[in-house]
């Protein structure tokens, strides 16, 4: 899906003790070893082809890939939460069984009070995705989601925030009728505005919800009018650039 270039591919297998934490609650432990089969740190993005930020904020002079078999895909939420809270680099992880997979991406910066911790600072996981049949998700990843496909390599985590959005836009393609025309854009030339993309599309997709859920109907106006104001912002920023 990634099309990393062939200089990153690391392709080793870690013991799945490896990836167990002493600290955590023993039923989290005993879950976790259960939920894992197989773990492969795929591709790992270092160097400075792609610039290191390393600052009071972020320390990101890695991305790492994995690829990680699970039992039952419907350990997926539990074991990515888990492992991107305890992977410090920013990290995309393929969780997959037998018949599904998902990916999981999470936006770190460093804890304010403990720089040798970190913070998730926005977490996504993907809707589960076939391997046995046609899956339209997955074309629009393989697009968006290729490394030469990727236009913001100014530093790492420029680079991973351009696959995060993109992934997130990808998996709700329906949230705007324009959303392709996001891809097409100049905003990738500026982290800033694609996350104020990505935040207005978070927020759009929480106003459609509490439209669902909403029986006022003057509740319902404001809502629908909160959301094409945000709608006509998006379609502002795209044009900008």
């Amino acid at each position: 899906m990634f099309n990393i270039p062939e200089k990153y591919k690391v392709d080793k297998e870690f013991a799945i003790k490896t990836f167990i934490p002493k600290e955590i609650k023993p039923a989290n432990k005993k879950k976790l070893k259960q939920s894992l089969k197989k773990i492969v740190l795929e591709y790992q993005i270092t160097g400075e082809d792609i610039p290191s930020i390393i600052n009071d904020e972020y320390n990101c002079q890695v991305i790492a890939f994995f690829s990680i078999e699970l039992e039952d895909i419907k350990k997926a939420s539990f074991v990515a939460n888990m492992l991107q809270e305890m992977m410090k680099p920013l990290t995309v992880i393929r969780l997959f069984d037998k018949t599904h997979e998902v990916y999981s991406f999470a936006i770190k910066r460093l804890n304010k009070q403990d720089k040798q911790e970190i913070v998730l600072e926005e977490t996504l996981l993907t809707p589960k995705i076939s391997k046995m049949i046609f899956d339209k998700t997955k074309v629009i990843l393989n697009e968006q989601l290729d490394y030469e496909t990727v236009i913001n390599k100014a530093d790492k985590l420029s680079y991973y925030k351009e696959l995060f959005i993109k992934c997130y836009i990808s998996i709700n393609i329906n949230t705007v009728s324009f959303a392709k025309e996001i891809f097409d854009s100049k905003i990738w030339y500026n982290s800033d505005r694609a996350m104020e993309v990505y935040k207005s599309f978070k927020r759009i997709n929480y106003l459609k919800s509490e439209l669902n859920r909403s029986t006022s109907n003057t509740e319902k106006t404001k809502l629908i009018s909160e959301q094409k104001q945000i709608i006509d912002n998006i379609k502002s920023i795209i044009t900008e650039g």
